[in-house]
């Protein structure tokens, strides 16, 4: 299967002209056989870098439940995210707020007011808050271990036409190889590799 494979190299500071310069490198690569990114992990651990591995799946039809059913075959724990692509008037954002409300769990709500000559919104009075010029933002505390507590909800979302995601973030076990790791995601996963120095690296 192809991957893409993102690189993050540990930040690099010089100085230059009597300025101290700082650089972030990154290197992308695409299309690469998983036994190509096995081996590039195994390289990079072996010059002594510290691999912390994300996974992202980026192909339209992964479907998140898969990915945690995989993992879960394989004896790897996981955390499911939630998140709630959203920006709405106040009374469509109250609707999402009680669907997140009535299944038990937490949320923040975040305003923006738009402020100029012609906008109804003055924020020295409270009730001009809530019509137009006001948009908001409903982010949900929504992270289980089981990705099967969230399944309703998820799916009544996306019935509703929210855009909905669950981020499947594999829990680190010293014991667990990054190839069994990566069986578990489907082709076009975006791996990325960010690396930081170990106190043991030698130049």
């Amino acid at each position: 299967m192809l991957y893409t494979l993102q690189i993050i190299f540990p930040r690099e500071e010089a100085i230059e002209d009597d300025k101290q310069v700082t650089t972030n490198k990154k290197e992308l690569l695409i299309d690469k056989e998983g036994y190509e990114l096995i081996d590039l992990h195994k390289k990079y651990q072996s010059m002594g870098y510290l691999v912390n591995v994300t996974f992202r799946p980026t192909y339209e039809e992964t479907d998140p439940f898969t990915i945690a059913n995989n993992l879960t075959q394989l004896g790897i724990d996981y955390k499911a995210t939630l998140k709630i692509k959203n920006t709405n008037d106040y009374e469509k954002t109250l609707k999402l707020a009680n669907i997140i409300e009535n299944q038990g769990y937490d949320y923040e709500i975040s305003v923006k007011l738009k402020i100029n000559e012609t906008s109804p919104v003055d924020f020295t009075k409270e009730a001009t808050w809530f019509g137009e010029g006001a948009a908001y933002s409903v982010k949900p505390k929504i992270a289980v271990e089981d990705i099967s507590e969230i399944k309703m909800l998820y799916n009544k979302l996306i019935d509703l036409g929210y855009d909905t995601t669950i981020n499947i973030r594999p829990k680190k076990q010293a014991d667990m190889e990054f190839a069994t790791q990566l069986s578990a995601y489907p082709e076009k996963t975006e791996v990325i590799f960010s690396l930081r120095d170990s106190k043991y690296f030698e130049e």
